[in-house]
């Protein structure tokens, strides 16, 4: 299962139509994908917090794959995502349980 996670009401029911209309242009119809997992940017991208969200996003038992969906109105994008990218790289990567 892809698990989104996004700060916005909007995106955490858009997200995944979003997503399953891109695996569809692929041929991939198998995929499920949950409905977003909101964070409140504020707090996502402080210190420990992406770790986390991550950590309790992965800990659904079918999660296999994450995608960050972050506005980075008041950032510069490259910096914000590099950041974050480091962030969440240093979380230990789930072992799939099924």
């Amino acid at each position: 299962m892809i698990v989104p996670i996004v700060e916005g009401h909007a995106e955490r029911e858009s997200i995944p139509i979003f997503i399953r209309r891109l695996l569809n242009d692929q041929g991939v119809h198998n995929i499920p994908v949950r409905p977003g997992f909101r964070v409140h940017r504020d707090k996502v991208v402080k210190p420990g917090e992406l770790e986390r969200t991550v950590e309790t996003a992965l800990s659904e038992e079918s999660a296999r794959a994450l995608i960050l969906l972050l506005d980075a109105d008041d950032d510069c994008p490259a910096t914000l995502g590099a950041t974050l990218l480091a962030a969440e790289s240093s979380v230990p990567q789930a072992t799939p349980s099924g």
